[in-house]
């Protein structure tokens, strides 16, 4: 297929909030987002010790957060970079991860690499990562999450695809409750609407 993670860009125009244009070739179900997000994301390039709900992050703190994800979920030389660059994400991402990861495996325990459980969990991350930083940050550390030697370039692709749906979904559903939002990226797993890989080919997740 014709998709090209990286092709995205800053939308300019008298919105406020965080800002995205996701262009994604021959899908029609992947929607051109460009709107203000409904949750209207933190700013944390303005402020990068400040996180969602007025929480802050010391230097201290940051540097123990960092430890402890690396630890539990391991980081490539990308996160890390961009952890460093927007600190109060650790306020942020491993709770969702955490919430991801649980979730994928109550729903698709058979099937956490390269399968269901694997989109689901993508997708999933992304959204809520979405919701909280806006699309743009939730998309680069999607990409940062993917640069490390021998990452099968099949898995990248597929990795990086089912994150952009992930967050396109949380763009239009984001006014829903959590709970809602996991049913709707959920459902988009079973309908089809992500990737797996099956019999070393990117596959349809319906398929």
């Amino acid at each position: 297929y014709d998709w090209d993670p990286y092709s995205y860009e800053i939308c300019s125009g008298p919105v406020t909030g965080e800002e995205f244009c996701h262009e994604a070739l021959d899908y029609d179900f992947i929607p051109l987002v460009c709107d203000a997000s409904p949750h209207d994301p933190v700013e944390i390039d303005n402020n990068p010790w400040q996180g969602g709900g007025g929480g802050m992050i010391n230097q201290s703190s940051f540097e123990l957060a960092l430890i402890e994800f690396e630890d539990e979920f391991g980081l490539t030389a990308a996160e890390k970079k961009l952890l460093i660059a927007n600190p109060s994400l650790l306020l942020i991402l491993p709770k969702n991860r955490r919430l991801a990861e649980a979730l994928a495996i109550q729903f698709y325990p058979e099937s956490l690499h390269n399968g269901k459980g694997d989109a689901f969990r993508h997708g999933l991350f992304t959204a809520l990562n979405t919701l909280d930083v806006g699309l743009t940050l939730a998309i680069e550390f999607g990409i940062a999450h993917e640069e490390f030697p021998g990452n099968p370039e099949l898995e990248r692709e597929m990795d990086l695809f089912n994150n952009a749906i992930g967050g396109s979904m949380a763009m239009i559903y984001g006014n829903l409750s959590v709970d809602m939002l996991v049913d709707k990226i959920r459902m988009g797993v079973e309908l089809g609407m992500f990737k797996i890989i099956t019999n070393n080919k990117l596959a349809w997740s319906n398929e």
